[in-house]
């Protein structure tokens, strides 16, 4: 005779259409599956758990596990000494939590009270569980009660900075990470979190004395700096000075000083106001250690400083203070030909967002100096990549970086460009894209080039060449000529 285990492998094996699940729940109900379970072997526990998972897929089933004695099954099965029970409860409320529905639904039936728990599991497979339904809910307000709490009740997130206390360290990671994430996915969850001391619980765990808690808390902070609201939060009071207190310490240990080094970057970026405390000259603590990274002899190393760099070189006064550090200017401008695709593509990238930035400036006030910088440095590499760097997405980046390059005012960059025999090979070969982002990173250029120049360009190539590329511009990335597309026809044919 068939058992509940027999059942739930042949659906897990099966085609995932309702028509099997109708089936499965016809021979077994959900409380049987789960009753089969609390007393499964390994070799029977693993089927039943999938298919428990993949039934709460289906949306016209979802409400029967919030059911009778299906949801006592999970209140019960949350803090059950099975860790298989408790990863499949975990399991079901993350898969009841993709769409606002279902929140509502896991949240009306009390069952969010469980993620507290969940968090703080052993197994970590359940905590980030845990976790994800929290960040789910979070962007809901009608979940704000249970996460935050209502009248004398503090809420899970009270709850678990109690707990802070009494945890272990990686378990405090879990919690301040959980604060962190909560706050990216929610504005007003940042508020509250903000005002209930999290973000203070964050960044003592960073500033302590404890190396190894300090260590641990790295990732947390690289994930505050990650979003507007945790830049912000950073740039306030003394955080950048405490900050930047690592950066003096000769004993910093690398992973530290990586970080704190970006995340100052990013107050920059976010607060202007910071360049003079933080960059008032070369010496700091701050510039060094962006000279050190551009200096590195390690690729990954080079790519975050490009980054830092950007970051702060987005604002007239950043760019002007690296304009004049020419011996730092000219390692970020070689990072544009490196060896390593993967630091040629963030320099491509990170040079065409500074130059972006500071186009409106320079349409206003033209400067000889930055002229020549970019015309005379920075435009041959980017038309050198375009022939010595074939590939799908490095031509993304060098397409990209002519698009905003094409829009400086001179238009001596613009004829420069059309001269060139990088351009004249590749220009009106409408097949020289293969890939379909580099087919639109080279659109976009043609499209930048018609804006800015398109005037003089008829004059300049021939009238035919203009009628091309407007018409290119108008059809889209993936226009072709009929007289190409027919003769690449005729190749393959």
């Amino acid at each position: 005779m068939a058992t509940p285990a027999d059942g739930a492998r042949e659906f897990v094996n099966g085609p995932q259409v309702p028509e099997a699940a109708n089936q499965l729940l016809a021979r077994f109900s959900l409380k049987a599956l789960c009753e089969a379970l609390t007393t499964a072997q390994p070799t029977d526990a693993e089927p039943l758990v999938l298919a428990l998972g993949r039934l709460a897929e289906f949306d016209d089933l979802r409400d029967l596990f919030l059911q009778g004695d299906m949801l006592a099954f999970i209140h019960q099965g949350a803090a059950a000494p099975d860790t298989r029970i408790r990863r499949l409860i975990a399991e079901l409320l993350v898969r009841m939590t993709r769409d606002e529905a279902g929140v509502r639904k896991i949240s009306g039936a009390g069952l969010l009270i469980h993620t507290e728990a969940f968090v703080l599991d052993d197994e970590t497979g359940i905590a980030e569980k845990g976790a994800s339904v929290l960040q789910h809910a979070v962007q809901y307000e009608s979940c704000h009660d249970a996460i935050f709490g209502a009248g004398d009740d503090g809420g899970i997130v009270q709850h678990l900075q109690k707990r802070l206390l009494d945890i272990n360290d990686i378990q405090q990671i879990r919690v301040l990470h959980l604060f962190v994430e909560l706050g990216r996915a929610s504005a007003p969850a940042f508020s509250i979190l903000e005002t209930r001391g999290a973000y203070k619980d964050v960044l003592d765990a960073f500033f302590t004395e404890d190396i190894l808690m300090k260590l641990n808390s790295v990732e947390v902070m690289d994930t505050l700096g990650s979003y507007p609201r945790g830049q912000e939060l950073l740039a306030k009071g003394a955080i950048p000075q405490q900050l930047a207190k690592d950066l003096s310490d000769p004993m910093c240990d690398d992973t530290v000083r990586l970080c704190v080094t970006r995340l100052l970057c990013l107050v920059v970026l976010r607060t202007p106001d910071m360049f003079d405390i933080l960059l008032p000259n070369r010496l700091e603590p701050l510039p060094q250690a962006i000279a050190a990274y551009i200096h590195s002899t390690n690729p990954t190393e080079r790519s975050h400083a490009l980054h830092m760099w950007a970051n702060v070189a987005v604002h007239p006064a950043g760019f002007k203070f690296f304009l004049e550090w020419q011996s730092i200017l000219q390692l970020l401008l070689a990072q544009v030909r490196s060896p390593q695709n993967d630091v040629c593509k963030v320099a491509m990238s990170c040079w065409t967002s500074v130059v972006e930035t500071h186009l409106s400036s320079m349409l206003q006030e033209a400067s000889p100096v930055i002229q020549e910088l970019l015309e005379k440095q920075l435009l041959p590499m980017a038309l050198k990549n375009l022939t010595t760097k074939p590939f799908p997405d490095v031509r993304c980046c060098s397409w990209r970086l002519l698009a905003t390059l094409v829009l400086v005012p001179a238009k001596s960059m613009a004829q420069k460009m059309l001269t060139s025999d990088e351009i004249r090979e590749l220009l009106l070969d409408f097949t020289s894209e293969t890939a379909a982002e580099a087919r639109r990173a080279k659109h976009e250029y043609v499209q930048a080039l018609m804006k800015a120049h398109g005037s003089w360009v008829g004059a300049f190539l021939g009238e035919d060449i203009h009628t091309l590329l407007d018409e290119f511009t108008k059809q889209g990335p993936f226009w072709t000529p009929q007289a190409v597309a027919a003769a690449v026809g005729n190749q393959s044919g």
